[in-house]
């Protein structure tokens, strides 16, 4: 099997959009992992990730 090193960790918060997802969202871009948002309200999802972008952290 070959491995692949991680240049980048990427973090799935279900749950992403609001309230403590958001925030456990925000605080793993904060300490540099790539984010997805999973959340049943879609348009709020998009609209953390957007944050998130303008804040300079991949999502």
């Amino acid at each position: 099997m070959t491995t692949l090193p991680i240049t980048e960790p990427v973090a799935i918060v279900t749950g992403g959009a609001v309230g403590i997802g958001a925030a456990i969202a925000s605080r793993l871009a904060h300490d540099g992992h790539a984010i997805a948002i999973a959340d049943i309200d879609a348009a709020n999802a998009e609209a953390r990730a957007r944050a998130l972008r303008d804040a300079g952290h991949a999502a």
